[in-house]
């Protein structure tokens, strides 16, 4: 009983979300610090959007099983008629008023009747509390069978090759993970398209190829907001970056080559350079790099004049605890070194997209939950639940009739409602009635 009663409370679901929201905020920032901790792929994150759905369930379920006259519980509008006349007359007569004014009556009128108008912001609350279960089995299966976050590929590379730099953000399904071992995004072209003198975006499209491990392919060009559909999945292309190729060498010997995705960055205006802050495997050194897609020098300062990469320049920083070691500006084919024989080298540069996978079915399921939520809170807030019951009782040794009312928004206007109709008949309103 105590599990029931805690699954059905309201409170249990307003603190549920009010931690998930807080979670979610602090995953977004979490996943930035940390690029292998996956926040929405943990088990007991997991566990918290199956609590949610649970209890969302529970509470519709609830609010279904609740007798027929039950909401009268909440009177609070309360009358009561005290006219001399025949108490069973008088209830007949409240139940034509009534009728007349579009509510649906049911029951004795003899004994306790309920007049009900509005039901459907009934049903449309009851609909906004199922939407956020079957929203949540929508986020569990991709969880469960779909990949998460943003996989940035460059031109003339695949997902499945092993650099860490952008293979790293990618997160698959918690338990089914080995069934994406042969699906891949080849990249094979990225053209982004800039206006105002190329230095602002205004458009992107590329031309990708699919493969899955049962040998099937497509190769299809993609626009970002116009996705792929392949086998149960959503390939959506997001924004683009720069990624220069990079090379560690220690006493004239390559350790170490790959490609680095850099977030776009810029003081002022349109972002005209491409910023991020890398590791360099094997040693203690932090590689700070900044990219100049179309560089040109004024005034012993570099700038950027576009997006373009015509003439890149890659600003490089090394630094080991706190320490700046040294700093250069290197075009592709250059190297910076150090005294200890570590040398660290510019290759090349191009471009890459943000790609986002998504598993299909959890997509739909999803998105299915979320518009149903929307219909029914759009429901519930544009229409009022309205009911209102009629007994026959007792006060100081003469019999009356008790008028109970209750409203799901606007009490006001139903009392308001309640006094015209009783205005005919003597009455007065219960001071004890709940407020």
């Amino acid at each position: 009983m105590k599990l029931l009663n805690f699954l059905t409370s309201r409170k249990t679901n307003a603190v549920l979300l009010a931690v998930a929201l807080v979670l979610s905020f602090a995953g977004q920032w979490t996943n930035r610090l940390q690029p292998q901790f996956f926040l929405y792929r943990t088990w007991w994150f997991s566990g918290l959007i199956i609590l949610i759905a649970l209890n969302s369930t529970a509470c519709s379920v609830k609010r279904l099983v609740r007798p027929e006259d039950g909401p009268a519980q909440y009177n609070d509008i309360r009358f009561v008629v005290t006219g001399d006349g025949d108490t069973e007359k008088i209830s007949e007569k409240l139940r034509q008023l009534f009728a007349k004014a579009g509510y649906l009556v049911t029951g004795d009128a003899g004994s306790r009747w309920v007049a009900r108008k509005g039901k459907i912001a009934f049903w449309g609350s009851v609909l906004f509390h199922i939407s956020f279960s079957i929203a949540g089995l929508g986020i569990i299966l991709n969880n469960l069978f779909g990949m998460s976050g943003a996989m940035a590929i460059p031109v003339g590379h695949t997902v499945v090759e092993e650099h860490d730099a952008y293979v790293g953000k990618v997160w698959e399904g918690a338990f089914f993970g080995e069934s994406h071992a042969g699906f891949s995004i080849y990249v094979d072209d990225l053209r982004p398209e800039f206006r105002y003198g190329n230095k602002t975006f205004s458009a992107l499209e590329g031309h990708v190829l699919l493969k899955n491990k049962e040998g099937g392919s497509l190769s299809q060009p993609i626009r970002p907001n116009k996705g792929i559909t392949f086998c149960g999945r959503k390939i959506m292309l997001g924004n683009f970056g720069a990624a220069p190729v990079i090379s560690v060498h220690f006493n004239g010997t390559e350790r170490w080559r790959s490609i680095v995705t850099l977030a776009a960055g810029g003081k002022t205006g349109p972002p005209l350079t491409f910023y991020d802050t890398v590791e360099l495997p094997q040693t203690p050194v932090l590689a700070k790099i900044r990219i100049y897609p179309e560089a040109e020098s004024k005034s012993g300062q570099w700038l950027s004049r576009s997006l373009l990469l015509k003439n890149p320049v890659m600003e490089l920083e090394l630094w080991e605890d706190s320490n700046l070691l040294k700093k250069g500006f290197l075009k592709p084919g250059e190297a910076l070194a150090l005294p200890s024989g570590l040398a660290v080298k510019f290759e090349a540069v191009r471009y890459y997209g943000f790609f986002n996978v998504s598993f299909l079915p959890g997509l739909w399921v999803m998105y299915a939950g979320l518009c149903l939520g929307a219909g029914g809170l759009m429901i519930t807030l544009l229409s009022d639940y309205r009911v209102i019951t009629v007994e026959k009782g007792s006060q100081n040794g003469q019999q009356v009739l008790v008028v109970s009312g209750w409203a799901y928004h606007y009490k006001n206007s139903l009392a308001g409602l309640i006094r015209n109709i009783l205005h005919a008949f003597e009455y007065k309103e219960d001071n004890l009635a709940k407020g």
